[in-house]
């Protein structure tokens, strides 16, 4: 996933990355942030952005770039590290809720163990990450710490907008239980309260960046009706069964 797609001009990428002509995946678009999380131009070191909603999806880049303490020869060895630690990180989470739960600590492998994310790491993706903040974000929940739940699925958030489904979904749980009576409202909501905040503070800052919301930029591609997407996707692998991608 480095530049060397339409969207990636080798001779302008800072030396480091091993570059494929003619190739290229999303992993080029997080690279481009981990060089610099606070660039937010369409264009920078040889990375065109396809998209506007790359850049909510910050938070890959943000902790790559800390790794790399800002060297970008560093960079793809960084975002490397980043994953690998937060699969270890999320193995251990996985390991702490199955023995809550009153289940051998192996069961947890079952989150870290998703064959899913040997595809993300191999290709600089953040669902690793974010399943990590997600985690996290859940366990510190069912410990009643709702400000550093908060903080980490606002982390989640940051690194991929979909995991913003479990703060809604824990406002739902919350909101159902003030209606019914059974608690007021309270320190705990901000464990929904501080990633709502966070999501829509970063969409403002894309916004005076870009003149746009990125999640709007996200609309035409991946809004759909449930399913949808998933069975046309099912139905092109079937039709190409020994093709590289499909039996990936």
């Amino acid at each position: 996933g480095r530049p060397g797609a339409a969207s990636g001009d080798p001779a302008k990428a800072p030396p480091g990355p091993c570059v494929f002509p003619g190739r290229g995946y999303d992993g080029q678009f997080y690279y481009r942030l981990a060089l610099d999380p606070a660039d937010l131009a369409h264009r920078a070191f040889g990375v065109t952005l396809d998209a506007g909603f790359r850049i909510q999806r910050i938070g890959l880049g943000a902790l790559s770039w800390l790794a790399s303490a800002g060297h970008h020869q560093l960079v793809p060895d960084a975002e490397i590290a980043v994953n690998l630690a937060a699969l270890t990180v999320l193995a251990y989470l996985g390991a702490v809720f199955a023995r809550d739960a009153g289940r051998r600590a192996a069961w947890g492998l079952l989150l870290s163990g998703f064959w899913g994310f040997l595809f993300s790491i191999g290709r600089d993706l953040p669902e690793v990450v974010a399943s990590c903040f997600l985690v996290a974000g859940l366990l510190l929940l069912r410990r009643d710490r709702p400000v550093a739940a908060g903080l980490a699925l606002a982390a989640a958030a940051l690194t991929l907008e979909t995991t913003l489904d479990v703060a809604i979904a824990v406002f739902v749980v919350f909101g159902v239980q003030v209606l019914r009576g059974r608690r007021r409202p309270g320190r705990r909501d901000l464990a929904w309260v501080l990633p709502g905040l966070a999501f829509v503070a970063w969409q403002a800052v894309g916004w005076a960046a870009t003149g746009r919301l990125p999640m709007r930029a996200d609309t035409g591609d991946n809004l759909a009706f449930p399913f949808v997407n998933p069975l046309g996707a099912t139905v092109h692998y079937l039709a190409h069964p020994f093709s590289a991608s499909a039996l990936v």
